[in-house]
Order: C-alpha cells, then sequence, then structure tokens
C-alpha cells in the first residue's frame, strides 16, 4: 500500500461540555494512515471523550472531522463507520454466547486456527478472562477492516502474555496501512509501538513528536518511576498518592455512602459475612476494617450476624469517617488511619481483619510490609478476608476521578500473603452481573510468626 497517498484522519478545533464543566477546547490531532499515536493524560482529561466524539458515539459542540476528502458531520454516523472502527472500555460482546458461536455469527471462523481462540470455542464469553475477551475484541475489530481503529484502554486489565498478542496484533495491522489512536494509562505497553503522541493538556492535545517520547514524557511528568519509586508499580504505572486517594475521598464520602445503600445487598457481601462469623465463634477480639469507608460493612455485621463483638473501623478520609459515625454511632470505635500502618496503632486484640476495595490504592512494593503489619496486630488463627479488584493494569475512575490506582493478579495477592506470615484458606474470582471487572476475594489465617 502507498501510504503516502492514503487519507489522515483529523479533528480539529473540537469542543465539548457538560453543565458547569468545560472538557475539550479546541483539541486537535492528525492520526496517519500506517502509524500508531497514543493519546495520553490522566482521568478526566477527555481522552475518552475525544475518542467517543472520533467514533460518533456523542456529538461535539462545534469542530471538524475529516478523513481524506470526506468532511464528517457530528451526526454522520454511517460516513464514519466506513473510515473508522472503535474498542471502547466496556466489554462490547454477549456474555451469554460461547467463543463458537460469536465467531460464526461475525463470520470470523478464520480465528478457530490461533490457539488461544481454538482451545476457547466452548466458552461462554462471559467465562473469559479479561485479557482473553479484550484480544478477542480488538481481533473483530480489526477485521472490519477500516483505515483507523481507535482503542480505549486496551491493556487494562489484561495478563501480559495477551498484551504481547494485542501489541503485535496493533503492529501488524499498521505494517498493513491502518492508522491507530491509543489511550493508554500503562505508557510502557505504547511506548514501544507508537510513532508519536497527544497529551491532554488544558482541555487540548499537545503533540509529542517520535523522537525521544519517553523523555518528552517524563518531562511533562507522565513517567516518573526514577523520581517517584515509591508510589510506582512493578510495570512502571505511577499510582496516586495517599493524600489524594484522601482528598478523593473526602470530595465523594457523601455519595460513596449512597452507592453503598444499594450495594452492600449484594449476596457476595452476604456470603463472606457467614464465613467470617463461623470462623470467629470461640475467638476473643474485635473485627477491624481497615478501610471501612461509609460503615455499612460493619453495620451489617453487627446487624446480621453478631451484635456483641467490638468493631472497629478505621480509613484515610476523615469524611468517610464523619459518614461512618452517622450510621453506627457508639456500636463501632472509629479512627482516621492508614491501612498500611495498624500495627502501629492501640486497637488491642483483633480476631478478624477485613479489607474491601482498598487494595488498588497500595503499590506492590507496599503489599508485603502492609500485610506483615495485619499479621502482627491479629491474633493467631485470625481471620483475615480481602476483596479487591483483579487483573492487572490500572484502575481507571473515567471522568469522575483523576486517581491511578492499581489492579492485582489473585496470585500475587496470594503470594504476597504468604510473604506476610499468611496461610491461604480460600481464594476465588467472583463476577458481578453487569460489571466487566472481576474481584479477587482471598481468605486467611494469621501465624504467630510472619
Amino acid at each position: 500500500m502507498d501510504l503516502t497517498k492514503a487519507p489522515s484522519l483529523i479533528l480539529d478545533a473540537i469542543f465539548y461540555s457538560v453543565p458547569e464543566l468545560k472538557i475539550l477546547q479546541g483539541a486537535y490531532l492528525k492520526v496517519a494512515p500506517g502509524s500508531i499515536s497514543g493519546l495520553i493524560g490522566p482521568n478526566g482529561s477527555g481522552k475518552s471523550t475525544l475518542l467517543r466524539i472520533a467514533a460518533g458515539q456523542i456529538k461535539a459542540e462545534s469542530g471538524l472531522m475529516i478523513v481524506g476528502e470526506d468532511r464528517i458531520a457530528s451526526v454522520d454516523r454511517g460516513k464514519r463507520f466506513k473510515h473508522i472502527s472503535y474498542l471502547q472500555q466496556e466489554s462490547m460482546l454477549p456474555a451469554d454466547l460461547t467463543v463458537g458461536q460469536l465467531l460464526r455469527k461475525c463470520h470470523r471462523d478464520d480465528l478457530r486456527a490461533n490457539a488461544l481462540f481454538g482451545a476457547l470455542t466452548g466458552t461462554k464469553i462471559r467465562d473469559l478472562s479479561g485479557g482473553e475477551r479484550r484480544l478477542l475484541e480488538l481481533q473483530l475489530i480489526l477485521g472490519l477492516q477500516r483505515s483507523f481503529v481507535l482503542l480505549d484502554e486496551p491493556f487494562t486489565g489484561v495478563e501480559p502474555k495477551i498484551i504481547e498478542q494485542i501489541t503485535a496484533s496493533i503492529v501488524d495491522a499498521a505494517k498493513n496501512g491502518t492508522g491507530f489512536l491509543i489511550s493508554d494509562h500503562y505508557i510502557q505497553y505504547l511506548l514501544p509501538i507508537i510513532d508519536d503522541a497527544y497529551v491532554m493538556h488544558n482541555r487540548q492535545c499537545t503533540y509529542l513528536p517520535g523522537k525521544d517520547l519517553s523523555g518528552q514524557l517524563t518531562h511533562l511528568g507522565y513517567l516518573r518511576a526514577s523520581l517517584m519509586p515509591e508510589s510506582t508499580t512493578s510495570q512502571g504505572a505511577v499510582i496516586s498518592s495517599r493524600e489524594e486517594v484522601r482528598q478523593m475521598y473526602d470530595s465523594t464520602a457523601v455519595s460513596y455512602a449512597a452507592m453503598m445503600d444499594s450495594e452492600i445487598d449484594l449476596p457476595f457481601y452476604k456470603d463472606v459475612f457467614a464465613r467470617l462469623r463461623s470462623r470467629l465463634v470461640g475467638m476473643e477480639g474485635a473485627l477491624l476494617d481497615t478501610s471501612c469507608g461509609s460503615g455499612h460493612m460493619l453495620e451489617m455485621y453487627r446487624s446480621e450476624y453478631e451484635s456483641a463483638r467490638q468493631l472497629i473501623g478505621i480509613d484515610l478520609s476523615p469524611k468517610m469517617i464523619e459518614t461512618a459515625s452517622l450510621r453506627l454511632g457508639e456500636s463501632a470505635r472509629l479512627e482516621v488511619g492508614d491501612m498500611t500502618a495498624v500495627d502501629k496503632m492501640s486497637l488491642g486484640p483483633i480476631s478478624g481483619l477485613l479489607s474491601f476495595f482498598a487494595l488498588h490504592h497500595l503499590a506492590e512494593p507496599d503489599l508485603s510490609s502492609t500485610f506483615e503489619g495485619w499479621n502482627r496486630v491479629l491474633a493467631e488463627d485470625g481471620f483475615l478476608s480481602i476483596a479487591a479488584w483483579e487483573g492487572g493494569g490500572c484502575l481507571d475512575y473515567g471522568e469522575s476521578s483523576d486517581l491511578v490506582a492499581n489492579r492485582y493478579p489473585i496470585e500475587l495477592v496470594v503470594s504476597k500473603l504468604g510473604e506476610g506470615g499468611f496461610k491461604v484458606t480460600r481464594q476465588e474470582i467472583y463476577r458481578f452481573a453487569d460489571y466487566p471487572v472481576g474481584a479477587l476475594l482471598v481468605e486467611a489465617t494469621a501465624s504467630s510468626s510472619p
């Protein structure tokens, strides 16, 4: 293919806002045929919004999209689909179909020759791992053979071995003339394959040419591993600081409590608490929630399972502690504190310890020391229950927050618990209905010598 004569994709002077918030103010970018461009920026900076505008999912207030000689109006999805395919963050595949059924419906039986998909033909889409599902989506998108492909967080929740297959597929398609615009927090996977990048800044796109992209991104603060090793995952992604986490939960305490009003009724919590109650029979000591949030979990345990046991809740956010106090009153001891330092607090005997959906705010190097601290405060054979978002890559809060947090494979959490002195008694991945991300659930008992 003569790429010099092929059309480019141009987004020019794109404006978009929602009530009381300007998101894009004159954004411009250009993707050349056969090139791979990165779209980089923190959560809430407008990356996904720009991709959705390009894909025709939402309408810009003003601006222009051009592909070659085609000037595409905001509402003209037909013209867009002729040129562009789009892979959004959320899974687009029907969960009840098997892989084989989906391939037949999409006329992609050729993918059965792929060793991975060939082995999964009888597996339902809902039972695929995040990486398997993402790779399948990408292959179906590439099969449309559009001139340009937009990818929103293709590496999030994907295991490293499948990321290698995804990047290889992208590079091969680019060699055949397909242009890519890719947004992802995991810059270390983007850098080896992108030709240039756009950084979202002040609601616009700042262009970075291909030469020394890592140096340019380091200068702009998007690669900080060498500057902040204590906040870096083993893969090199920088998570938000403890102070940033505190500020976010301070600002969302009320809405978080409203969300938990309905979520606490999920069978997931009832199953966990039933096992917790049976494990604590005959044991003395308090139940400690290391990230108590709005206090819903402690309230459920007190009201439905065991009213006499002392309850202790700590949270990084003072506003969350205030919210929990309104719910629990004098029935629990509540303190502002950090789950990484519970062994430095005067808590008294602890028989059970909970950590639900907060582990993602810790960098991987902090896991072992945190688990060791939990083991020290728990009585021998004390019970630990951890729930966290499972997988690899960053946990994206979307437009609602700039926080960057981790997702961890269950194997890593189990390994780190062993290093921290725990004996794992249960491990599983729980799938919430209508939610693309699985939750790991690990239960363990404490030993006398971590």
